[in-house]
């Protein structure tokens, strides 16, 4: 997929389509790490998280599945976990 670059006050940004977002699950505000590798002139974007790396030997749906589930049901979970 070709995008541009563009400019963001003093920065460059490039921008990604709704598509990319809802198969990685990612929202304005989520963290994203960059690598470039040496030797190929490729620049890689990974999707993170606060636990590290998602991605790394899980497969997009099945973290996409699982997130949607856990954030439907948090708050029975917060209920339970407070029930003695």
């Amino acid at each position: 997929m070709i995008q541009k670059i563009i400019k963001v006050g003093n920065s460059a940004a490039v921008t990604l389509n709704r598509q990319l977002l809802e198969r990685w699950d990612l929202s304005l505000g989520d963290y994203v790490e960059t690598t470039a590798v040496k030797g190929h002139n490729k620049l890689v974007i990974e999707p993170i998280n606060k636990g590290g790396k998602v991605g790394v030997g899980l497969d997009p749906e099945v973290y996409r599945v699982a997130k949607r589930l856990l954030r439907h049901y948090l708050p029975a979970f917060k209920k339970l976990s407070k029930i003695n």
